[in-house]
């Protein structure tokens, strides 16, 4: 115990001690490394972001970068904010203008953007958004005196962009591009780590690269060779043996981020600083990909296991997918520029249908429709209900359809009379019932008042008035079968029941699978792929 504490007060004593620029430094550090939570010299722990610890160091005992009051943030992602103040002390270590502090009241970015403005350097309407690398490129350029950037490399141009500013950082040695072919990708972001390590390349020539870019084989139209450096019948990766090409993975992949897409109002808009699940939303997309070629393989040894082929019809349908996509698209050219945004060949999609279809066809096989036992127990666990309701606004009204109901017996017949007569439920432009058939419902899918409402009954037993926000329903309970839909998903109660046991029988089998990636898998950058993918 004496030692640790020994040790402890050594360590305290070194952060403590002024910082030494090192032989050859531009710019004299002005600083000590503080102990941030999340940066240390041991490196990143598990889960958490990629960072140099040194060159966080050299950056942050220059004066060009501080913590944000919550650690350094390595894998936060730099803002035009950040990256203006980072240029403007940059500006001022050569000689230029001096960056004041901000005055009361006035937010702490406002005199880097003033410099910025004096320079005649574009930040944009909102200082608080993303900084891209074309950003980074430009301004740094910008501010960089002609000596502080002295050529290293000879490189003449870049493979994706045609900036002199961005070229001028490759030569320096401040860039290499996110692959061996010095991709720039600039309409990409930059974490504060990643910005460290090039800005630490400023401060410290010793630390700039030589680069000289490889020659990108001539892949065609292959999305995976541009993307890669790798054909797209590649193997990527394996699963218990079994090889995944580079095309159906970085399938499974633009498939995962159009649908992520969506939330952001198009996939052009992602915000790659958003988490999911909290994790790194580009990492979790990686890893979904994986988890959906995993399945897919999976699925083919268990259908190759249990003898399930496909039938005559189904592999007919998926023969005439070309003939129907070329109609529905217009052209075999728009289905060829599909296929190529997609990230896949024709090839490659017809095996990925029929690895869906083996899927269904396992499905069917191991679980074919529940008896009535075994549909019995399985709503019980479920707690799936059917009902049908007429729903009015006048609580009179409602009183006098269930006394027509108490009439008659509260038949089925007369109960759907009254219901395409009064209720006020959704209709179609026939001004039809638009649910005549009722609900198939699980726990929660319904409002709550419904759903107790129709528990509260015996199967063909109507209700009284159940009041909601909606007004007055009156409910009829109905027996559940195998084949009805469910009102929210689409799929039948037989599929639900099939679904789950098959979720069961696979899940350990995933869990199990033995994933052997290659370098070009572990190297792959999500936000990168995509920004070339929307350049296609």
């Amino acid at each position: 115990m004496k030692q640790r504490i020994l040790a402890s007060a050594l360590a305290l004593a070194l952060l403590a001690t002024p910082a030494l620029a090192a032989e050859g430094d531009l710019f004299p550090a002005v600083g000590s490394m503080p102990a941030f939570a999340d940066v240390s010299p041991a490196g990143p722990g598990a889960g958490e972001a990629w960072y140099d610890y040194e060159s966080v160091k050299v950056c942050v005992e220059a004066g060009l970068m501080k913590g944000t009051g919550e650690g350094f943030q390595p894998g936060g992602g730099l803002t035009i904010a950040e990256l203006a103040t980072v240029c403007a002390r940059i500006h001022e270590k050569q000689g230029g203008m001096a960056l004041p502090e901000p005055t009361v009241g006035e937010d702490w970015y406002r005199p880097a953007i003033r410099v910025m403005d004096e320079l005649g350097i574009d930040t944009g309407a909102d200082p608080l958004a993303r900084a891209t690398r074309d950003d980074f490129a430009r301004m740094l350029s910008t501010v960089c005196a002609g000596d502080t950037l002295k050529a290293i490399n000879s490189i003449s141009s870049l493979p994706d962009t045609d900036s002199a500013d961005a070229l001028r950082l490759y030569n320096a040695g401040i860039l290499t591009g996110t692959d061996d072919y010095g991709t720039f990708a600039g309409g990409g972001s930059l974490s504060r780590a990643e910005a460290a390590a090039m800005l630490a390349r400023v401060v410290r020539p010793s630390l700039r690269r030589q680069f000289v870019p490889a020659e990108r084989p001539d892949g065609g139209d292959d999305p995976a060779m541009l993307i890669l450096g790798v054909s797209g019948d590649t193997t990527l990766l394996t699963v218990n043996g079994r090889a995944v090409p580079a095309k159906e993975y970085l399938y499974f992949l633009a498939g995962g981020i159009t649908q992520i897409g969506r939330y952001f109002g198009s996939a052009a808009d992602i915000n790659w600083d958003a988490t999911m699940y909290g994790i790194p939303l580009a990492q979790y997309l990686k890893e979904d990909a994986l988890d959906t070629a995993v399945l897919y393989s999976v699925t083919e040894d268990e259908a190759a296991r249990a003898g399930v082929t496909l039938t005559a019809e189904q592999t007919a349908e998926l023969d005439s997918y070309h003939a129907y996509a070329v109609e529905t698209l217009g052209s075999e050219e728009a289905y060829q520029a599909y296929l190529t945004s997609q990230c896949i060949d024709e090839a490659g999609l017809h095996h990925i249908q029929s690895v869906g279809r083996l899927y269904m066809n396992l499905e069917d096989h191991l679980f074919p429709a529940p008896d009535q036992k075994e549909l019995d127990a399985y709503l019980k666990e479920t707690g799936i209900l059917r009902a049908k309701h007429i729903l009015v606004s006048d609580k009179a009204l409602g009183e006098e359809i269930l006394a027509q109901l108490k009439a008659v017996g509260n038949s089925e017949k007369k109960f759907d009379e009254l219901a395409e007569l009064y209720s006020e439920d959704g209709r179609d432009s026939a001004g039809h019932l638009a649910a005549p058939d009722g609900y198939v419902f699980k726990p929660g899918e319904m409002i709550e008042e419904f759903e107790d409402g129709t528990k509260a009954l015996a199967v063909g037993q109507v209700s009284g008035l159940v009041e909601s926000e909606f007004g007055y329903h009156i409910i009829l309970r109905l027996p559940v079968d195998a084949g009805d839909e469910l009102s929210i998903g689409g799929m039948s109660v037989r599929e639900e029941w099939a679904a789950t046991r098959m979720d069961a029988l696979l899940q350990p089998k995933l869990d199990a699978a033995v994933v052997e990636t290659t370098a070009p898998y572990d190297n792959l950058d999500v936000e990168v792929f995509w920004l070339l993918m929307l350049g296609l």
